[in-house]
């Protein structure tokens, strides 16, 4: 239903940052079959365990042998009847069982498919982050090379850019602080970005918004979740959960404001989060927001030093597009 690959006509070369044109190889399996139902008890009848004792009806001893023999055999009978009622118990779903336990911990689970309808929760409308990450690293970058530190002050962009990760109404997103980010952004000047990122420092996806972001971000659609001041929320994919398989993890999160410096180059505030080690990093390492399109949230980075508000914006019929497999 969406689309992972674009004409040849897109020259991801023309980015400012090397995020699109050495994205690498993205999974083309999603988070849907990580894991399988546990298999349910399956009972084994021993035969030995239920030899007679004694032959000889005259024989007393044999006799109270053989009374004790049946009534161990009738107990088993009964252990092997109550296994066999809960197993079928557990496969009737009578039971919780452990893969079901681990499933919402799984890479994918609080995440829904791309064309899947969104849940909002009325709560939490302010959030700290668990993780987050704080720059004030400023770098010049010309179309088509990558970009270089540079020290030179300017009043285009704002002292410093930090983000976090936020899980919010079944997707994930990354939540961009800047003073000014979100006025610049209405404003046309400012352009906001973050990239997911492997342990082998492969882009999974890119998502930005802002009329001056350079024309290759198109490529992955519109991704404005919320909008403030000083803050927006960028919805991330590391795959479509629709799609069978398991991706690579995102271990690291990439950011960055920026604003045109010249015709053919960018100024950037960026930044660097690295996740901490886990089965799922991303969705661990990210706090979960609440409310409805339209209503005003309050995000803090993790300890505080960063506060900003924004108004969630109505996502329900944006075809997102995800980078090429």
């Amino acid at each position: 239903m969406f689309g992972r690959s674009h004409s040849d006509e897109l020259d991801l070369a023309d980015a400012p940052d090397s995020d699109l044109a050495d994205f690498g190889e993205t999974a083309t399996r999603g988070f849907s079959d990580a894991w399988d139902d546990a298999d349910s008890a399956q009972t084994q009848e021993n035969a030995e365990a239920i030899a007679e004792f004694g032959s000889d009806p005259e024989d007393d001893t044999g006799r109270d042998l053989d009374k004790k023999s049946k009534m161990g055999v009738l107990l088993l009978a009964l252990v092997v009847l109550i296994g066999a009622g809960l197993g079928i118990a557990a496969q009737n779903g009578a039971f919780t069982t452990q893969a079901d336990e681990v499933g919402n911990s799984i890479e994918g689970g609080p995440i829904l498919a791309l064309d899947a309808v969104r849940v909002y929760e009325a709560e939490p409308t302010t959030v700290e982050l668990e993780m987050s990450a704080e720059s004030t690293d400023l770098f010049r970058a010309v179309a088509g090379e990558a970009p270089e530190p540079d020290d030179r002050a300017t009043l285009k962009l704002p002292p410093s850019v930090g983000a976090g990760p936020v899980l919010w109404a079944g997707r994930m997103h990354v939540a961009v602080f800047g003073s000014g980010v979100g006025t610049g952004i209405e404003a046309g000047q400012l352009c906001a970005v973050a990239t997911l990122v492997t342990g082998q420092l492969a882009a999974i996806d890119v998502a930005g918004h802002g009329d001056a972001c350079a024309p290759a971000l198109a490529a992955t659609g519109d991704r404005l979740s919320c909008i403030g001041n000083d803050l927006v929320l960028l919805e991330v994919w590391s795959d479509d959960p629709g799609v069978p398989g398991e991706p690579p993890p995102a271990t690291s999160i990439r950011f960055r404001i920026e604003v045109a410096d010249t015709a053919d180059a960018v100024l950037s505030r960026r930044g660097w989060l690295s996740l901490a080690p886990s089965p799922t990093p991303l969705i661990d390492a990210a706090a979960v927001l609440g409310g409805a399109p339209g209503d005003d949230v309050s995000i803090s980075s993790a300890g505080g030093s960063l506060v900003g508000s924004c108004t969630l914006v109505d996502r329900s019929d944006v075809v997102v597009k995800l980078l090429p497999s």
